[in-house]
């Protein structure tokens, strides 16, 4: 499946513990046009436009991998819980001619 992201806002921001200044950006995980998830990630504040489209491009990379070890995961739950029930109903079962 193929994900995107589509930039929000972004604004300068002061951290209030350290005083650290960065570029924060908000921005929509999406499939098409559903969103699947709003995030707000600080970068530093001299990045170059080039670089944070690199950023997110990883952002979105390490997303599509979970998203995907996610779904395989989820459908090996569903095959195990269905082997489970295969096994529950066959166990002592006799199967005549």
């Amino acid at each position: 499946m193929a994900y995107t992201i589509k930039v929000q806002a972004a604004d300068k921001i002061t951290v209030q513990d350290t005083g650290e200044q960065l570029l924060s950006v908000l921005f929509e995980i999406r499939s098409g046009e559903e969103v699947l998830k709003t995030v707000r990630h600080g970068f530093p504040l001299g990045i170059t436009v080039q670089d944070l489209e690199l950023e997110l491009q990883s952002v979105l990379a390490a997303f599509t991998k979970d998203t995907e070890t996610a779904e395989a995961t989820a459908e090996f739950a569903a095959q195990d819980a269905q082997a489970d029930e295969t096994i529950a109903e066959m166990v002592g079962k006799e199967i005549t001619n």
